[in-house]
Order: C-alpha cells, then sequence, then structure tokens
C-alpha cells in the first residue's frame, strides 16, 4: 500500500462507485459528482436507437471512470454574477482533472471524484 495515501476507515477506493448511470428520454448518461462547481455532471453515453453521434467514449466503469473527450459545463455560480462560470474538466481513471479555464477554486488540479453511495 502506499504511505503517501491516506484511505478512511470504512471506504475501499477500488468498489466505491464514483458514477452512476440514468436513462434519460432514450439515452444513458453518465453522472458524477463535481467537487469544483459543487454540481452533478451527466454526459450521454448511449442511445436507444444505437446512434452514436455526440455521446462520450467511456471505459465501463463506474469506480474508476475514464470519459473522452473533455466536458465542459456552464452554470450560474453562488453568488450570481453578470455571466455564467464555466467548468472544464477530464475525468480519467475516477479523477478529475480541471483546466485552467474553469471558473472555480479547483482550477488548474486533479482530484479524486468523490463517492455517489453517501
Amino acid at each position: 500500500m502506499d504511505t503517501n495515501q491516506i484511505t478512511p476507515m470504512g471506504t475501499n477506493p477500488e468498489t466505491e462507485k464514483v458514477a452512476a448511470i440514468v436513462e434519460n428520454a432514450g439515452e444513458d448518461l453518465l453522472m458524477f459528482r463535481c467537487p469544483g462547481c459543487k454540481c452533478g455532471h451527466a454526459v450521454p453515453i448511449r442511445r436507444a436507437n444505437g446512434n452514436t453521434d455526440g455521446l462520450w467514449s467511456w471505459n465501463g466503469s463506474l469506480t474508476k471512470p475514464t470519459l473522452q473527450p473533455s466536458i465542459i459545463v456552464t452554470y450560474t455560480p453562488e453568488p450570481p454574477k453578470d455571466r455564467p462560470a464555466r467548468c472544464h474538466s477530464w475525468v480519467t481513471d475516477g479523477h478529475i482533472k480541471f483546466l485552467g479555464d474553469s471558473h472555480h477554486n479547483l482550477r488548474d488540479s486533479s482530484v479524486p471524484l468523490p463517492s455517489m453511495e453517501n
């Protein structure tokens, strides 16, 4: 075990789900919690009709998801400002890497995705 990483008691990062699949209007969306903008993000990964246009590629893991391409979300910040805020990230092996054009405090950093189980 890597002694530089501390795992809280009662958690198992290898099996803890950090993403979930939700169905919406004939599409399966992969959803995860974003610690940067503190919102849920969801991207389409499958369609019932088989059309693959505009879908994100996904490695099939709910514990260590990888998605491509990057994800850009605009949202209303708290407190509201005169323009929408942006969250731009890559999700790789269960970590979210925020790009420099994100408008929140985690820009230019990479952190583990939070659990969906609590």
